[in-house]
């Protein structure tokens, strides 16, 4: 059984790849799955609708799934398929995610297990939301719990209503379709009476009266519709000239045609209107030859990027990772050699599922790896695991496969509740644009950000071992308390180099290197706490242990320079006030207090109190 341990972990691992890599199933004969593969241009970029899905029911209910009229769990494929073709089956969609017991009493809710709404329960009350809305105060940090929920609620409305009008026009009589084709029929003579009036001559008011009702009807949709639907007919990329419905209607005037790209989308929607698998199918072959004509060498950053949301990479990432901790804390207590073998070769397919992840992030952006706290925490993770796969080289006692394995955890866990803000790939600004001293502050000081937390998170490994178990040997504190050194070491260098670059952009961009503003007092505050710590480490100020407590205290040092300057709402580097996340952010310290709080109990409380009984050998009984 010992002998193909090994064998049966890496199988296990690799049907945790595969299950990503397998379809989602689709139940209906309608093939929604093909229909999400469209692209369509939003924030900027081209993306295929179930990115658009998939980010906005994320900010809708959570999660990437919505549930129908009974309660069932659907896919984002069938949800933006029904929201941008069949708004009324759409609207019995439960996708608005409700907490907070105010707006729970503004929806006159009286079931407390009740938390998610459809468009259309929600309806009646769109005018007492909008009322309560505009008494909201502009300034996030002065808005109490009961306003930021309203707020929430009232943009995902606002989102969804985007969506949904995004494709066909609201309140049509006759369906899409029909009245294109009317529109069609209108144009010539519509045009016709135009020229008329301007010459001077005889005008058909009937004409003209039914020309000018369409325009005003889709200068309208132009100029609200926000999620551009239609390609350019040249075959070109160019974000320009790609429109939404209502510009290409208004568009088809100069040749007399309504646009065969908005059509296919009228007959799919009607297609879907009257549950007909066998016409949606066939509209949507066409649609997708069409599409696939104009879209040119974007089709394959498309497809890709449909792949890349099917496999989700990072999920998969966070899913090894907590198989490789479990392997690797069995190996604490039984097969050290086999389990920390086993984990590190579960951690390099980890690491290369998550190495993926961010190759294609950089793919499909087009930018460096770190554009903002999303991706900056995909690569704090990725950088720690990177670090710690050399650690777990020449020591092999599983230690560092299981810090890696929490700090990969840990972080795709923040970046996914980081993405529920919207889009996590989106454009950048200008100036943060095509800047090269910009790009390598970024990721040298987010290198440095990774092996700070993998210092602290050794030193939290060190307390947990030593006060829970008593397995944390002579050898092994050693280990630990060399492997902390070397980190410190590797975070200090790109910690300081990461700075200066910093001050490099700074001059660059503001005309000055160094300011004192909080985010760069931040970056300073770490350089200094790591020297301190190396310094208290070669001086022999401190014992083994009161290293590994400062660099559990590392954490809170690093996390308020990485997140809480973001959020003071004051300085360049301020991204704006997140409440949830200032939240989780205090929590996280009060955890690394405590954890620093009960590492500096006296031995007397240690199950592994052995390790101080020799003075420089996991700590003396001084901190």
């Amino acid at each position: 059984m010992i002998r193909i341990l090994p064998v049966l972990l890496l199988a296990i691992g690799a049907i945790i790849i595969l299950r990503g890599l397998l379809p989602e199933r689709n139940d209906t004969a309608f093939r929604f799955d093909d229909f999400a593969a469209l692209p369509v241009l939003e924030g900027g970029r081209v993306k295929p609708l179930d990115t658009v899905a998939r980010v906005n029911l994320l900010i809708l209910r959570g999660k990437q799934s919505a549930l129908d009229a009974d309660g069932e769990t659907i896919s984002p494929h069938r949800w933006i398929a029904d929201v941008a073709l069949d708004r009324n089956r759409a609207a019995d969609y439960r996708v608005f995610r409700v907490d907070d017991p105010d707006v729970l009493g503004l929806l006159r809710s009286r079931d407390a297990d009740v938390r998610h709404y459809s468009y259309r329960e929600l309806q009646p009350f769109f005018e007492e939301i909008e009322r309560q809305y505009e008494m909201v105060p502009e300034e996030t940090q002065q808005r109490n719990r009961y306003q930021r929920a309203l707020v929430k609620l009232r943009n995902s409305i606002s989102i969804y209503q985007n969506l949904t009008y995004s494709f066909y026009p609201r309140g049509t009589m006759t369906g899409p379709v029909a009245e294109y084709e009317e529109y069609a029929a209108a144009l010539p003579h519509g045009m016709q009476a135009i020229l008329d009036r301007e010459a001077g001559r005889e005008v058909d008011d009937d004409a003209l009266t039914q020309f000018l009702g369409f325009a005003g009807r889709y200068q309208q949709m132009a100029e609200s519709q926000q999620l551009l639907v239609i390609p350019p007919r040249s075959g070109d990329d160019e974000a320009d000239d790609w429109m939404n419905v209502g510009t290409a209607l208004i568009a088809g005037v100069r040749d007399h045609t309504v646009d065969p790209a908005v059509m296919g989308y009228a007959r799919l929607a009607q297609a879907r209107q009257a549950g007909d698998a066998e016409a949606f199918n066939a509209g949507l072959d066409s649609l997708i030859g069409q599409i696939d004509a104009r879209q040119g060498t974007g089709a394959a950053r498309t497809g890709f990027e449909y792949f890349y949301n099917q496999f989700q990479p990072f999920y998969v990432s966070m899913t090894l990772y907590v198989l490789i901790f479990l392997v690797a804390a069995g190996s604490w207590i039984t097969q050290p050699r086999t389990l920390a073998d086993s984990a590190y070769r579960l951690l390099l397919l980890a690491f290369a599922v998550h190495t993926f992840g961010l190759a294609a992030r950089v793919y499909l952006s087009g930018y460096a790896p770190v554009t903002n706290l999303y991706s900056s925490a995909v690569f704090v993770g990725w950088g720690a695991v990177l670090v710690s796969l050399f650690l777990e080289k020449f020591y092999r006692i599983g230690i560092g496969s299981a810090v890696a394995a929490a700090i990969g955890f840990c972080s795709l866990l923040v970046a996914h509740h980081l993405s529920m803000d919207g889009d996590t790939m989106e454009m950048m600004r200008a100036v943060l644009d095509s800047n090269f001293w910009l790009s390598t502050h970024v990721i040298t000081i987010t290198i440095g950000y990774s092996a700070v937390f993998l210092a602290g998170f050794l030193g939290i490994l060190y307390v947990a071992r030593g006060m829970l178990t008593a397995s944390l040997t002579h050898e092994t504190a050693q280990a630990f308390s060399r492997m902390v050194y070397g980190v410190l070491c590797f975070a200090l260098l790109f910690s300081f180099a990461g700075t200066v670059l910093g001050g490099i952009w700074a001059d660059q961009s503001w005309g000055r290197f160094w300011g004192w503003d909080p985010k760069e007092n931040g970056a300073l505050m770490i350089t200094i706490w790591l020297a301190l710590a190396l310094h208290a480490k070669r001086g022999r100020v401190l014992s083994d242990r009161g290293i590994m407590l400062l660099a559990v205290g590392g954490n809170i040092v690093t996390s308020w320079s990485w997140f809480g300057t973001n959020m003071l709402g004051i300085g360049l580097h301020s991204y704006g006030f997140m409440d949830e996340a200032f939240f989780w952010l205090l929590v996280f310290w009060i955890s690394q207090a405590a954890i620093i709080a009960v590492g500096a109990l006296p031995p007397k409380y240690w199950r592994s109190r052995h390790i101080f009984t020799r003075s420089g050998n996991g700590g003396s009984t001084s901190a």
